[in-house]
């Protein structure tokens, strides 16, 4: 299952993610850093962040007493029209409040251009 991020946390300069399917399609060959924090309540977040069908990194963990969130990262050489989206990888059951949010994010780290 994909995770759908609906809310862009930037307003300006955002290209390659859709709301509406979940999906990051990279503009331009580079090397890209993803983020993922995901939250839970007595019950299990298990995300993975996935490159064209293949898991870059996943991670698993259940808190049995009080919200808690978690963070994974990995970075990717990405080439135009490569897709990164977030999925649940097995139980994921997120939890939310004003102090606690679930977000992905990416960031261009360095486009490749062939002249390095």
């Amino acid at each position: 299952m994909v995770i759908v991020y609906t809310t862009l946390m930037a307003s300006s300069d955002v290209s390659g993610y859709d709301v509406t399917t979940g999906t990051f399609t990279a503009p331009v060959l580079g090397l890209y850093m993803f983020s993922v924090n995901s939250c839970h309540y007595k019950d299990w977040a298990t995300v993975a962040i996935v490159k064209n069908n293949e898991i870059l990194i996943a991670s698993s963990q259940k808190d049995t007493s009080d919200p808690s969130c978690h963070t994974v990262q990995t970075i990717a050489t990405l080439v135009p029209g490569d897709k990164v989206w977030v999925k649940c990888n097995g139980s994921c059951r997120l939890y939310e409040n004003s102090n606690m949010w679930n977000t992905f994010s990416g960031s261009l780290l360095q486009a490749i251009t062939g002249n390095e």
